[in-house]
C-alpha cells in the first residue's frame, strides 16, 4: 500500500502545482480501497477480512502529512470504504472542508 498510497500522492503533488501547505485549511477526505478477492471467502458479496479499515485509512493520512496537509488533525470528515476489486488500490477524493462537513 505505501508504494501506492505514494504514486498516487506524487500524481495529486504535482497537479496542485506545489500548492502552498496551510495550517488554517480544514479537510474532507473520502477513501475507497479495493482489493483483490481471495479464491475462497466465505462472505463473497461483502468484504469481512482483514486488513482493518481503520490502519488502512491511518495509513493513507499519515502518508498524505507534509504533502496535501501539515498534520492529518486537520482532516474533520473521513469516509473509508473496502471493497474487492481488481487491480488493488486506493482512491482517494480530498476536498476542504465546508460547513455540512462540521
Amino acid at each position: 500500500w505505501g508504494t501506492l498510497i505514494g504514486d498516487t500522492v506524487f500524481a495529486y503533488n504535482a497537479l496542485q502545482l506545489h500548492q502552498k501547505l496551510r495550517r488554517d485549511k480544514a479537510y474532507s477526505v473520502i477513501l475507497t480501497f479495493y482489493l483483490e478477492k481471495p479464491k475462497r471467502t466465505k462472505y463473497p458479496d461483502i468484504m469481512i477480512q482483514k486488513p482493518d479499515i481503520d490502519k488502512l485509512a491511518r495509513a493513507c493520512l499519515d502518508a498524505l502529512t507534509g504533502i496535501i496537509w501539515i498534520d492529518d488533525c486537520q482532516v474533520i470528515a473521513l469516509r473509508a470504504d473496502k471493497r474487492y476489486g481488481s487491480p488493488a488500490r486506493v482512491e482517494i477524493n480530498i476536498s476542504e472542508a465546508i460547513k455540512e462537513d462540521i
